[in-house]
């Protein structure tokens, strides 16, 4: 469930139009990476996120009956020296979270910021014309991970795997096979 604060929920239902900024966290990176959409810097919960304005992209997330799209996160005009930087970054795995800024529309500052969407980035790509280039980040929503299998079984092989010593499975399989034979309800009436 999503909560707000007090005075960003006042601004929300006094309706008209308001001012709002994405807030894009990747705190796992070598460097730690914080950008917002739009043209001057923010600070939210003692973290700076430096703009983008018209330079960076969020695709709309998107889920289908299959499960969770991944997300994708462009950034463009970015200088063709900064390539080697951007490639040498290991993202895969690496936490990502948006999260939807609200602003006081009288004085400009943040009310809010809800948590959007979260994730693990997944690759990350490089397209250049010779001058700037354009880096894509893929990353999946940390829902993809309900969506996979457990790999763990109530047998005793993982018990001792992952608890080495643990005979609290020792004798299931053989349980599950024994034949129980229940008294009859007339039993437990005498």
């Amino acid at each position: 469930m999503r909560t707000i604060n007090g005075t960003a929920a006042a601004i929300l239902n006094a309706g008209g139009t308001l001012p709002l900024a994405l807030l894009v966290d990747m705190p796992d990176l070598d460097v730690p990476l914080h950008l917002c959409t739009g043209r001057w810097a923010l600070t939210w919960s003692s973290t700076t996120y430096t703009a983008v304005g018209t330079l960076g992209t969020v695709e709309a997330a998107q889920e289908s009956a299959s499960g969770p799209k991944p997300l994708s996160l462009r950034l463009s005009g970015v200088p063709a020296s900064m390539r080697a930087i951007a490639l040498q970054q290991n993202v895969q795995g690496k936490a990502v979270s948006l999260s939807l800024a609200i602003f006081d529309p009288a004085t400009y500052q943040i009310a809010d910021a809800v948590l959007e969407w979260d994730g693990t980035l997944d690759v990350m790509d490089w397209a250049d014309d010779g001058t700037s280039g354009v880096i894509t980040v893929s990353a999946e929503s940390a829902g993809v991970d309900l969506l996979r299998g457990v790999s763990v079984r109530y047998t005793d092989q993982d018990q001792q795997r992952l608890f080495a010593g643990d005979l609290g499975f020792e004798y299931v399989i053989a349980q599950g096979e024994k034949n129980i034979r229940w008294p009859a309800a007339s039993y437990f009436k005498r």
